[in-house]
């Protein structure tokens, strides 16, 4: 997914309208590995915050989404 969107030009850091997050902060918050990582490989924004303040770390480690911590970490 994140290689059709930079393959189309579009940015992977836009965020949803409700929320304001990106889909690097869903991924995080839901605990999606293998989308995480195809995001971060795509550049997408890890210091992003969403409405809440909130960026993709702080809603994987508040969802207790350990691998997904330490590949935002790395």
């Amino acid at each position: 997914m994140a290689d059709i969107l930079k393959q189309k030009g579009l940015d992977v850091d836009i965020p949803d309208r409700n929320d304001e997050r990106t889909a690097l902060q869903w991924a995080a918050r839901l605990g999606h590995d293998d989308i995480t990582k195809a995001l971060l490989d795509k550049r997408a924004s890890i210091k992003r915050k969403d409405k809440d303040e909130k960026t993709a770390l702080h809603w994987a480690a508040t969802e207790g989404r350990e691998t997904v911590v330490k590949l935002l970490l790395d």
